[in-house]
């Protein structure tokens, strides 16, 4: 992919300095960020974001439906980061959703360096 979310980004050193101004909030900045990816010329910008937030949340790369999906979604309704975010986990703890919520969990603890907890140890806590 040709756009990284990275620190020398242009958008981000364009937010950093927002940020650094005396009038800017919270919301301004969510705002600013949500209008920026509607824009038309930064298609390549709204593809990292949502690989981005299908690695964090789910742990694998978007599928083209899914990209398409959301770059729709971004352009349509200025969704960002957190709300890929949050409707992602609202998808692996849907119903039949199993599966990808047992993965999510051995990938945490994979990411976190403790080890799994086996039935052994999880009968012995009971």
């Amino acid at each position: 992919m040709e756009v990284r979310l990275c620190p020398n980004n242009p958008f981000f050193k364009l937010l950093t300095k927002l940020s650094q101004q005396p009038e800017s909030t919270y919301a301004s900045l969510v705002a600013f960020t949500r209008t920026y990816l509607q824009d038309a010329h930064v298609g390549g910008v709204r593809s990292a974001l949502i690989e981005r937030a299908y690695l964090d949340s789910l742990g694998r790369a978007p599928s083209g439906g899914d990209t398409a999906y959301w770059q729709a979604l971004i352009v349509k309704s200025g969704v960002n980061y957190a709300d890929i975010l949050r409707a992602a986990g609202e998808r692996v703890l849907s119903a039949g959703n199993e599966a990808v919520f047992a993965a999510m969990i051995r990938r945490a603890f994979r990411l976190s360096g403790w080890p799994q907890p086996g039935w052994s140890r999880s009968r012995r806590c009971a």
